[in-house]
């Protein structure tokens, strides 16, 4: 663990490229596939296995009709495309950004009517929306491509907006009364920085691998926070780790898949993950003290799926899983009011939120609605798990 005041910045195409990268619309240029072949990197501590086996329930849709249809053009004069950022406020109200266009970032009600486009703020400018965090009537947006982070009220739509070096890509909030938020980078030596209203870095940790920075991107992930706990899992090796808000590291576990090297380029003097890598979670959240979910993609029968698996909090241990309807590519998930939401490269489904808390043995299938449709982007594709 470590404190400073500032960080050493790498170059803005390398955050470009975390976030353009991640969304498959962008080249590698330069970067060269490193075809040879590489161990995974140690892990600073050891990485303990789960010792289960996957247990899961089926989620389903009634049918591919949507409640309501996202309007062609808001007053930002954008239509939204797939895949979309969401996220959930305490009402079930729905916030969406489009991943493959700058500055979209609209609020909708629970069965999926349009309220307004946020993005037309005269004080909020995006250039991106790499996350979104929600409570309450306050909104925390961190725009990588921008190096900024936005703090907004969604009932005055004020905005205050600060840079930060280098630039936020997840973001959490650790104490909504104080301020404090924790920000992610994963071009840096550590993953992540403890940041207060005046914009001091308090702390800085996060040093998961020896010889951490020269692997860029392969602890790419997702952050949440449960009570004083903050979780973290990757996106392309299968990990989740507990931290305390001081710092801490009170574990380190597997995912029910195994963590395995993706296929890397080199360039800029690193190892990147090449943009074709499969990746094995897309989102993750927090729902309660207790459970951790995670939006991961396994084969199954055959086929590429996606399931909602469920942790403790306390300890990493896997619990249970829920299998949404496949085949499909899933991207996002978000908890709101009493609605679980979920959102595919070409709608967002919701259902009731207790699914993810019933055991599997109870109802082993449960059936959901389609609340909203839209275009998806035909420049993303699945990556072969082979």
């Amino acid at each position: 663990m470590g404190t400073r005041s500032s960080l050493s910045s790498p170059s803005l195409w390398a955050y470009a490229l975390v976030f353009l990268g991640a969304l498959s619309f962008v080249s590698l240029g330069a970067l060269l596939v490193d075809k040879s072949r590489h161990a995974m990197p140690q892990f600073a501590v050891g990485l303990q296995a789960q010792q289960v086996e996957p247990q899961i329930k089926e989620l389903r849709v009634d049918s591919m009709s949507p409640l309501s249809h996202l309007p062609e053009k808001t007053g930002s004069g954008q239509s939204l495309v797939g895949p979309v950022l969401l996220e959930a406020g305490p009402y079930g109200h729905l916030f969406l950004a489009d991943r493959g266009r700058p500055g979209t970032l609209r609020e909708y009600l629970p069965d999926g009517h349009f309220l307004r486009d946020i993005g037309e703020s005269q004080e909020l400018t995006l250039a991106s929306v790499s996350d979104l965090h929600a409570y309450a009537d306050r909104l925390w947006v961190a725009d990588l491509l921008g190096g900024t982070l936005h703090i907004g009220n969604r009932t005055t739509n004020e905005w205050s907006s600060f840079p930060v070096t280098p630039p936020p890509y997840r973001l959490v909030p650790v104490s909504e009364e104080s301020g404090a938020l924790l920000v992610t980078h994963v071009v840096a030596p550590y993953l992540f920085d403890l940041i207060n209203p005046h914009r001091d870095i308090l702390r800085s940790f996060g040093e998961l691998l020896k010889n951490q920075e020269e692997y860029s991107l392969l602890l790419d992930g997702f952050v949440d926070r449960s009570g004083d706990t903050i979780l973290y899992s990757g996106k392309y090796i299968g990990f989740i780790a507990g931290f305390s808000t001081d710092g801490e590291l009170r574990y380190l576990m597997s995912t029910i898949v195994p963590p395995k090297m993706p296929v890397m380029a080199r360039g800029d003097g690193k190892k990147w993950v090449h943009r074709r890598s499969p990746f094995l979670a897309s989102e993750a959240i927090v729902t309660d003290e207790n459970s951790f979910y995670l939006l991961s993609r396994r084969v199954a029968g055959g086929r590429v799926c996606s399931f909602i698996d469920r942790y403790r909090v306390q300890d990493g241990h896997y619990i249970s899983s829920c299998q949404l309807p496949c085949p499909g590519q899933w991207d996002s998930l978000a908890l709101g009011g009493d609605f679980l939401f979920a959102a595919s490269t070409e709608a967002v489904f919701r259902w009731g939120r207790q699914v993810l808390a019933e055991d599997v043995g109870q109802d082993s299938i449960s059936t959901g609605l389609t609340i909203l449709s839209f275009s998806p982007t035909t420049t993303k594709e699945f990556a072969s798990y082979e």
